[in-house]
């Protein structure tokens, strides 16, 4: 592990206790200079890929509650507590709900608890400037752009839905809470100080002090990626600047061609430092940096080639200093994608680049391992059903201590959910409102997607024609067989002839096939090639 040194050389570029970037043509009088290497938690970086059992640190969110503010009257949402690592909530509901309310609220109790604001009620008349000015108030702010709630959108937005004095919302987590109330329509008071947590990611927001809990929120509209540089530089910019704006203002996805080339080149500067100093104690802790540095860049890559289910690789040519990024071996735009990949690799890669760039106090761990929320307003947006089945599986996979707070309009998206709790939101048909507690949904693996719709979605599942409702039906059947081990006298032949009118029809019998098949995929595949060669082979 590259340590932190009180007095650092200017040519170090930190953007974690994990790795520090150097440039290899600046600063001669400290070329060949590296800080002193702590070889044990470097290799616990290096094996970051093994399950962690450690305890977690970030808190929960045992409960929140909105008075006043948008649809809601007296609302509140406890989640079921999680059983093992990281932690799933999700809510459904139909248009005008609420949704985006929530995550909205969780993103202002938490970004800007504990400091005082106000504003006018009337924003429609006031200029552009004066708008500007009273949302950098309500965020403590001075008019320079940074710090951990910008002037964003959605931060504004929250607070217009604020219906009068006495509208509130309170946050509570396992180990305390925050809480405000508007008095009047022109001021918000904090109820509660916020809690140790709250206040350490706010600090870290604010100074780049090391934290142990982070949050970071994103929806479906997030800008393109960018991998453009002209070569490896210092990143001036506050860390967490825009983390809680939903990927609207100072994406750090616009730094993902920064941090790459800075990862790059300075391994190649331990590399070559290994190489200048070889049979001396010094070489292994080159080498032992550099592969530091390559674990780095091995991570971005993999994350966006399990979610999108395609092979994603980021390449250096020869004096060419951006990477190139290709999808299926193949070099295309980023911002020529279609939208649902363009999206998608929009908002991963700014997590990922915000989690490397995050410096955070546990530094055994690798950063996709850290404790963090997660905050996703409906993120499968123009996701075909097959990649909605994929997306949350695959998160928690990538991010096993991440606490998931997400909003979905996709039936597929719940049904896949590998655990967690649901809260299927339903406004009081009288009033628009919704009221008083709403109960949450238990989620988990044997949930089908005939369930998830009649039991979550609140619709009729006879979406599809009776015939094909009787071959799904069929097979589901055989496929809960494979699932049980009964490979024994399996018919191999009749399951194609079952399954192959559902794969080739245009209607949704692909999608729910894929979805029923999801977690032995890799087992009918291999089957059914063999199936497949077999009868060939005797024609």
């Amino acid at each position: 592990m590259i340590q932190r040194s009180v007095e650092q050389p200017d040519n170090h570029l930190p953007i974690n206790d994990q790795l520090s970037f150097q440039r290899p043509y600046e600063g001669t009088e400290n070329r060949g200079k590296v800080k002193k290497l702590d070889m044990r938690k470097l290799f616990a970086v290096l094996s970051a890929e093994m399950e962690s059992d450690s305890n977690m640190t970030s808190p929960r969110l045992a409960k929140i509650s909105l008075d006043g503010i948008g649809p809601f009257q007296g609302a509140t949402f406890e989640p079921i507590p999680a059983a093992g690592r990281g932690e799933l909530v999700l809510f459904e509901g139909p248009n005008g709900c609420g949704k985006t309310t929530l995550l909205e609220a969780i993103a202002v109790l938490v970004g800007a608890a504990g400091k005082s604001f106000g504003w006018e009620s009337d924003w429609v008349s006031r200029s552009a400037e004066e708008n500007h000015k009273e949302r950098l108030r309500f965020l403590g702010q001075t008019p320079v752009p940074g710090g951990l709630l910008p002037t964003v959108p959605p931060v504004t937005a929250f607070l217009r839905r604020l219906r009068g004095g006495g509208a509130g919302a309170d946050l509570e987590f396992d180990t305390g809470g925050v809480a405000f109330s508007s008095a009047a329509a022109s001021e918000v008071k904090w109820r509660t100080a916020p809690i140790s947590e709250v206040k350490e990611f706010q600090e870290c927001a604010a100074t780049n002090t090391p934290t142990s809990w982070a949050v970071f929120s994103y929806r479906g509209s997030v800008s393109t990626a960018k991998v453009e540089t002209e070569g490896p530089k210092r990143i001036e910019r506050p860390l967490l600047r825009g983390v809680l704006s939903f990927g609207e203002l100072f994406p750090a996805s616009d730094d993902l061609g920064q941090i790459l080339v800075n990862l790059y080149f300075d391994q190649l500067h331990a590399l070559s430092s290994a190489e200048r100093v070889k049979g001396t104690a010094q070489e292994n802790e080159f080498r032992a940096a550099a592969a530091a540095h390559q674990a780095a860049l091995d991570r971005i890559p993999r994350a966006l080639s399990e979610l999108l289910d395609r092979q994603v690789t980021i390449d250096f040519q020869f004096r060419q200093r951006p990477p190139e990024v290709r999808l299926d071996g193949q070099i295309v735009p980023l911002d020529l994608l279609g939208e649902g990949f363009r999206r998608t690799i929009a908002w991963v890669s700014d997590l990922c680049t915000r989690l490397e760039m995050t410096p955070w106090k546990d530094t055994s761990r690798s950063p996709f391992d850290q404790d963090f929320w997660l905050l996703l307003d409906e993120i499968d947006q123009s996701l075909h059903p097959r990649l909605q089945v994929h997306i949350l599986p695959t998160l928690r996979r990538l991010f096993p201590n991440a606490r998931i707070y997400a909003t979905t309009h996709s039936p597929f998206v719940v049904a896949s959910a590998p655990d967690g709790c649901v809260f299927p939101i339903r406004p009081n048909p009288s009033n628009h409102l919704v009221e008083g507690r709403v109960a949450p949904v238990k989620l988990g693996t044997g949930h089908s997607l005939t369930w998830t719709i009649e039991e979550v979605f609140d619709v009729p599942s006879a979406f599809v024609d009776e015939a094909t409702i009787e071959r799904l039906k069929k097979h589901k059947e055989a496929v809960d067989k494979l699932r049980h081990g009964e490979l024994g006298g399996f018919d191999w032949a009749a399951f194609a002839a079952l399954r192959a009118p559902l794969i080739e029809a245009e209607g949704d019998g692909r999608a729910i096939v894929m979805l029923t098949e999801h977690r032995i995929r890799a087992l009918i595949d291999e089957h059914l090639a063999n199936f497949a060669v077999s009868t060939r082979e005797k024609a």
